[in-house]
């Protein structure tokens, strides 16, 4: 394969050409020399996104998973989503949705007949505004740490190579958060119109133990764990719906894994059942943050701590719109003797449609 069409090869080269321009800034500013105060780049996130990602799964459990700055697996929930990336400068986001057809009488009365069937359809058109934030990060960096005794240029290349891909790493996870945590769990409506949360969960919000149809979380014991029947009920809210369930993806915490594995020998069921039930079933680390879940906290004096798994249609169910560069400035701060690296970068997301999710509330053991 030819290494510039290579996107491994492609974000790692793009990567290394912006730490080699920083680290010869912070070089010549350790120098005393004159530079521009702060140092101002950009990094290509999706590529370096990209040349970051893997495939893990077999036949059609197979999804694409992100390997972040410390070697660890996260599933980004963009590849689920319907993604938009706005151009510099905008401030929003405008998609048309077509809502739901509705037939008409059509009215056959100078044939000398009226029939009564359906003919006439109306679509209603959605227009959705999905506003941006501008999100910032910042870290810092200390020459002590940075410039060894016997400096190197290519330690501080190294070195400024890990902090860009953690940031990098850092806007990943934080749109799994945007997207299943902060904008899934904004349950407010406001004059007949939803917000990006899409409104009350209303017959989309079930008990991860019984399947029940709940309003609120309740307490998280141990007979609220995971189990098979309360992924069904979340499947069947969304098929009643009328939303195809072939594809389905299913962010679950890792301590329920093992609920649910056990929920399936007590009732002779296979691994196969599961997929067919909750489709690709995405654990979510040790606690669920990487990923993006809502953690709830535990009951005093248990050992189970509170979970908002999310069930849903890839590609129609939420909206995420990303900017592809992330706006990097460098700032040397003489009077405390450290450099400030900030990362921004421009994220909105939204629920196109309640009816193609199932938030499921959940106990699981707490880590550790």
């Amino acid at each position: 394969m030819n290494p510039a069409s290579d996107p491994d090869h492609a974000g790692e080269q793009k990567l290394k050409e912006e730490s080699i321009g920083v680290a010869k800034w912070l070089m010549a500013a350790e120098e005393g020399k004159d530079v521009d105060n702060p140092y101002l780049y950009t990094l290509d996130k999706q590529k370096i996104f990209e040349g970051s990602l893997r495939w893990n799964g077999a036949q059609s459990n197979t999804r694409r998973v992100f390997v972040n700055h410390n070697r660890k697996v996260v599933t980004p929930v963009r590849q689920f989503c319907e993604i938009q990336a706005p151009p510099p400068g905008d401030r929003e986001s405008i998609t048309y949705q077509i809502g739901p057809m509705e037939f008409q009488d059509m009215d056959e009365s100078e044939f000398g007949d009226v029939r009564e069937r359906p003919s006439n359809m109306d679509a209603d058109e959605d227009t959705k505004e999905l506003d941006f934030e501008r999100t910032s990060i910042t870290c810092k960096l200390r020459p002590s740490e940075l410039f060894p005794p016997e400096i190197k240029k290519s330690h501080v290349i190294d070195a400024m190579i890990k902090v860009n891909r953690a940031f990098v790493s850092w806007f990943v996870s934080y749109e799994n958060w945007l997207v299943l945590n902060k904008t899934y769990n904004d349950d407010a409506a406001t004059e007949g119109q939803t917000k990006s949360g899409g409104g009350p969960k209303n017959g989309h919000w079930v008990d991860g133990n019984t399947g029940k149809q709940i309003t609120k979380d309740g307490d998280f014991t141990a007979d609220k764990k995971l189990t098979v029947q309360g992924l069904r009920k979340a499947k069947e809210a969304i098929q009643e719906a009328g939303f195809g369930t072939s594809d389905l993806v299913t962010y679950v915490p890792s301590q329920s894994i093992k609920d649910i594995l056990a929920d399936l020998r007590r009732t002779n069921g296979s691994e196969k059942d599961l997929e067919r039930i909750a489709g690709k079933l995405v654990m979510t680390g040790i606690d669920g943050n990487a990923q993006g879940l809502a953690k709830l906290g535990g009951n005093a004096g248990t050992n189970n701590i509170g979970y908002r798994c999310v069930m849903f249609v890839p590609n129609a169910a939420f909206r995420l719109a990303t900017g592809r560069n992330i706006d990097m400035e460098v700032l040397q701060r003489r009077v405390v003797d450290s450099y400030t690296v900030k990362g921004t970068n421009k994220l909105g997301a939204a629920v196109n449609t309640v009816g193609a999710t199932c938030r499921i509330s959940c106990a699981a053991a707490s880590p550790g």
